[in-house]
């Protein structure tokens, strides 16, 4: 008998004050599969970047994660005058307690140094506080708010699974030529745009790589005529390959690679494989829309959370009842009334809304 495994964490809702074009406070409730939607410049990827920017806290320091981003006049909105600098909150955890993990922090730009300061700093494991910044010893010496403890190994000891946890999201925004050029994986590790993409694929393990080629498989069986396997090669120098065949009138079935593919369909690769991580956030784009079939109904979610975002509605509209036709959508009676500082509006199956902000 096989032991059961935990419940693998996930991140179950997202906090926002000043982020970048969110003025008002914002709360995004997430499942282990999310799709964020909406029109240009609404914030779809500033929401990604928001848990990007928790992740190079915890891993790279509060200083560099602001550095990354151009300082503290890019990633706080000019909408706002007051309160000074924002806040980003984040809940982890499991289907059963979706508040295991809770993690908030504010900062803003020190007026003389300009650089960023932690303003508050919280952790509750389970509704108890574990931490609460700034403390006595933050008073006294005003320059240890120039770190946050999330970043330091010293201090974290009593929440340091939820400092890993944030130090493994990763980031993919593939693009395609860069899967396709043959030389694409020199020099590079954990390439957000894709270079490794494939070399991260032949590093899984066999039997959860197989498993996961099995789903594109089913989905790539709907979505193209003809289609018939999808499997990954290693060349004679070394180098891996996605081959696809497809069956026709001569015996012997026709090849392709991913130098031939088209971008939804390399794209669609990093929806359903998924490089293992515990949430790999993903910016798919509209050429995913003819897979929406396969991505949302016929493939059952993995234990590896993801949030996608896109600004093709259609990939999400509901089904119309035989004969009709479909109403536009997103329709205003569907989130009228849902929404959080006319910032987003959750609208089931995991699909997230979100209305043009102003920068």
């Amino acid at each position: 008998m096989k032991p059961s495994r935990a419940p693998q964490m996930f991140i179950t809702a997202l906090q926002m004050r000043h982020w970048r074009n969110f003025r008002g406070p914002v709360d995004v409730r997430l499942r282990r599969r999310a799709f964020l939607i909406g029109p240009n410049a609404s914030g779809k990827s500033n929401v990604l970047d928001a848990l990007r920017f928790l992740r190079d806290t915890a891993g790279q320091g509060l200083k560099e994660a602001v550095r990354l981003r151009g300082g503290m006049g890019e990633i706080r909105t000019l909408q706002a005058r007051t309160p000074a600098g924002l806040k980003l909150a984040v809940h982890v955890g499991t289907d059963d307690m979706p508040h295991m993990w809770t993690y908030s922090l504010g900062f803003r730009n020190h007026p003389q140094k300009h650089l960023p300061v932690v303003m508050e700093e919280e952790v509750r494991k389970q509704d108890e506080r574990i931490l609460k910044r700034p403390d006595a010893a933050d008073k006294n010496d005003p320059e240890r708010l120039a770190q946050t403890y999330l970043e330091q190994i010293v201090v974290n000891r009593d929440f340091r699974e939820l400092a890993e946890f944030l130090k493994s999201i990763r980031y993919l925004h593939i693009v395609p030529h860069l899967v396709r050029d043959p030389e694409r994986s020199i020099g590079k590790h954990d390439d957000p745009f894709g270079g490794d993409f494939l070399e991260k694929v032949a590093s899984t393990p066999a039997k959860t790589r197989d498993a996961r080629l099995r789903n594109i498989n089913k989905a790539l069986k709907i979505a193209i005529p003809q289609f018939d396997s999808l499997t990954l090669q290693q060349d004679a120098g070394g180098r891996w390959h996605l081959e696809a065949r497809f069956s026709h009138w001569r015996q012997s079935a026709a090849r392709q690679y991913e130098r031939s593919f088209s971008d939804g369909t390399l794209r669609l690769n990093v929806v359903v494989v998924r490089v293992p991580s515990r949430l790999s956030a993903t910016t798919p784009g509209r050429s995913v829309l003819p897979f929406r079939l396969a991505t949302r109904r016929e493939i059952r979610p993995a234990s590896t959370s993801g949030v996608a975002c896109g600004h093709a509605e259609t990939a999400f509209r509901p089904r119309s009842a035989p004969g009709t036709r479909a109403p536009p959508w997103p329709d205003p009676s569907l989130w009228k009334g849902k929404m959080s500082d006319e910032a987003l509006a959750e609208l089931g199956d995991g699909v997230i809304f979100l209305a043009r902000q102003n920068r």
